[in-house]
């Protein structure tokens, strides 16, 4: 996508896999080296596009469907297991 970011930062979070700060800062919960690698994928490709669009608006979803056209169920599988890894 051609995005920058500011810093990427590892945490210890109890309720988010990652997070988007709008000066472009990424944080991700180090817990995400448990998930598949698929999940794994999913949760940085969702925090990059926040980058382009800081929303989950129609503009922000597609731009996560045009690097992976199964988020969908990547999404559903997240949500299913996140009581596990809480």
């Amino acid at each position: 996508f051609g995005v920058q970011y500011q810093k990427i930062s590892i945490r210890a979070s109890k309720s988010r896999w990652g997070n988007c700060s709008f000066m472009g800062n990424l944080s991700f919960n180090y817990k995400l080296v448990l998930l598949p690698q698929h999940l794994q994928d999913y949760v940085i490709l969702h925090e990059i596009c926040h980058l382009l669009e800081f929303n989950h608006g129609k503009a922000f979803w597609a731009h996560v469907e045009s690097v992976m056209p199964d988020h969908k169920a990547h999404r559903k599988e997240l949500r299913n297991i996140a009581t596990i890894y809480s």
